[in-house]
Order: C-alpha cells, then sequence, then structure tokens
C-alpha cells in the first residue's frame, strides 16, 4: 500500500459535487438519502476542522452516538439531540469569528466566484452550474474539500445548497 499523494480530476469533482447538488435538491431534508449526506458532510468537516486544530477553544463539537445516527437516518427517530445543519452552520460561524484560516480561504474561494457569476447569483444556482463549482475549487488553495484523500463532495453540496456560504461570507 502506497501512501502517495493523491490526484483528483477538478472535472471529476466537479461532477460529484453538482451530483449531491442535484440528489439534495430532488430530496426533502426529512428523507434517508438527505439525512446521509448531510452526517456525511458534518461530520468530515468536524473531522477536518478537528485535525487542522481549527476548532475554537472551549467550543464543545456535537457527535452523536451510531445508534442515533442509524435510527434517524432510517426515520426510525424523527430527531436527534441537535440538528446537523443548525450545528455546521453554529461551528462554521464558530470558527469565522476565532478567524480561522479555512473558513478564510473558503470564503475568498467563494466570493471569488460569485464575483464571477455577477448578477442573479443565489445559492442553487451554483450547485446546478458546474463552471462555477470549478471555479470555486480553482480558487480554493486549501485541502478543506479533502478529508483523508477523499473529496467531501457532500460538505460542499450542503453548505451551496443551504446557502451557508452566502451567509457566513461577506463577499465585497
Amino acid at each position: 500500500m502506497t501512501n502517495g499523494a493523491v490526484t483528483i480530476d477538478v472535472d471529476v469533482l466537479v461532477d460529484e459535487i453538482a451530483l449531491v447538488g442535484e440528489v439534495l435538491a430532488k430530496t426533502k431534508p426529512n428523507q434517508p438519502a438527505w439525512r446521509w449526506l448531510e452526517y456525511q458532510a458534518y461530520m468530515a468537516f468536524v473531522s477536518h476542522a478537528e485535525a487542522k486544530h481549527e476548532i475554537p477553544e472551549g467550543y464543545q463539537v456535537f457527535k452523536p452516538d451510531a445508534k442515533s445516527v442509524r435510527d434517524w437516518i432510517a426515520g426510525r427517530n424523527k430527531k436527534m439531540a441537535k440538528d446537523l445543519g443548525d450545528e455546521l452552520v453554529r461551528l462554521l460561524t464558530a470558527m469565522a469569528d476565532a478567524g480561522s484560516d479555512i473558513i478564510k480561504r473558503l470564503c475568498e474561494a467563494y466570493c471569488a466566484a460569485k464575483k464571477g457569476i455577477g448578477v442573479g447569483f443565489d445559492a442553487a444556482t451554483v450547485v446546478l452550474n458546474g463552471a462555477t463549482i470549478k471555479a470555486i475549487l480553482l480558487a480554493y488553495s486549501g485541502d478543506l474539500l479533502y478529508a483523508g484523500g477523499v473529496p467531501v463532495t457532500a460538505f460542499a453540496a450542503l453548505l451551496l445548497r443551504l446557502g451557508v456560504l452566502e451567509k457566513l461570507c461577506d463577499c465585497p
């Protein structure tokens, strides 16, 4: 087994993010597919932020137990102790307030792509527009979209679909 660098074709990654965005667009938040993608997005980002030591000091990260997650995804439990989408926004906001480099680079890339889109921009447009997704990926110089070498497509698509970056980033 080799631990060499992993090269991922940007066009393939764009297609994957757009595909996840389409799944999210066609799936209601209370359905298993949405719940699964939301869980994947949240946990991948938490793992990444922890590995980069960017969780603000004193911040309590919500980590649901496996049984609660299975029951929630399968619909046996309508709610978990906390809403993962809300928790993701709470964590991103806390990181932004603490001056996180991850958030800074992500917002720089998002704002650069948004500037290139121009009038009529909204989060749904980004998810469905491969050229815009590619612009964000190319502008982003960090490794936020990769956790352990694997693209976190659910994270990127969920942020775009929910409009989180629009709320989080102060684009000129």
